[in-house]
């Protein structure tokens, strides 16, 4: 019985040592760059790497080498569009406490000095990436939904400065969306100077940003901006001195820039559509939608 039993056991480790491998071979391109991934944003937590200096630096870039080295089969082949260069990998930094963390896993592309950028993924992986555990929980809904909102674009393609969506620009075709949209580091810009596209093709999507040459302003909106802004500068003249008895007219203040910032880009969203230059912005899309998707 005693041999049977050791015969038995020599039958399983074997099997075992069969089947483990398989399994490990069977992972998918994805999945092992998923694994890495992870893998690597937990070793450059602000936790475990408090204090960032030379050789942290040159770890956390040997660690996204290898990762640029695995999203290239996670994604699959992409040939460059027209005029466009490769730019690497889309992900910036490792480091969690980074204002560029979290950028999209994807292969990114520019064109026309860096004005126009291109990041190209699979539907699975942006799929993955608005549900990641680090994610804005803003970003935790469907693909098409996250590519009509100012936050996805500016956790994708990543920004020192707030992107705002000033409209939508209807495109017209099937599984693509489009905003027009300003960056700012302090107050909305009274015109919108960029485009930004999301394009599903298959299990490709096609992420784009470019500058347009004839930005839009509505002179209806940014009149009664001005107005609204002229009369709250009157009231922090009068109201808001040196003291802490002003913090409630210092609050009321806040409350009033808040509001006349929202009505002024709910104005522009109603009226763009109607001004000339809103064509021109269209025209932009659609042009860059011919560039970098291919038909």
């Amino acid at each position: 019985m005693k041999a049977e039993r050791l015969a038995g056991m020599a039958a399983l480790c074997l099997t075992l040592s069969l089947v483990l491998p398989s399994a490990a071979r069977s992972q998918t391109a994805e999945e092992r760059y998923l694994a890495a991934r992870d893998a690597a944003i937990e070793r450059f937590t602000p936790e475990r790497v408090p204090n960032v200096g030379t050789a942290e630096v040159e770890s956390e870039g040997k660690a996204r080498a290898e990762l640029e080295s695995l999203i290239q089969g996670a994604v699959g082949p992409v040939s460059p569009p027209d005029a466009f260069e490769p730019d690497g990998f889309n992900v910036s930094t490792l480091f969690s406490g980074d204002i560029d963390f979290g950028k999209l896993d994807g292969l990114a592309f520019e064109a026309d000095g860096g004005d126009t950028r291109l990041v190209v993924t699979s539907r699975s992986l942006l799929e993955k990436w608005l549900q990641a555990k680090w994610q804005d929980p803003k970003l935790r809904i469907p693909v098409e939904a996250a590519a009509k909102s100012e936050t996805f674009y500016l956790r994708a393609l990543g920004s020192d400065a707030a992107i705002l969506r000033y409209a939508d620009l209807p495109l017209g075709i099937p599984d693509a969306s489009a905003i027009l949209a300003a960056r700012t580091q302090d107050t909305p810009p009274m015109e919108a100077d960029e485009v930004l596209m999301t394009v599903l093709r298959g299990d490709r999507v096609f992420l784009a940003s470019a500058r347009i040459e004839a930005p839009v302003a509505v002179a209806s909106c940014t009149k009664a901006r001005e107005a609204a802004e002229a009369d709250l500068a009157r009231f922090e003249s009068a109201e808001i001195k040196p003291g802490p008895r002003n913090s409630a007219a210092l609050e009321r203040a806040i409350r009033t820039r808040e509001q006349i910032e929202t009505d002024f880009l709910s104005c522009f969203a109603e009226c763009a559509p109607k001004e000339p230059a809103f064509a021109g912005a269209l025209r932009a899309a659609k042009q860059l939608l011919d560039r970098v998707v291919p038909r």
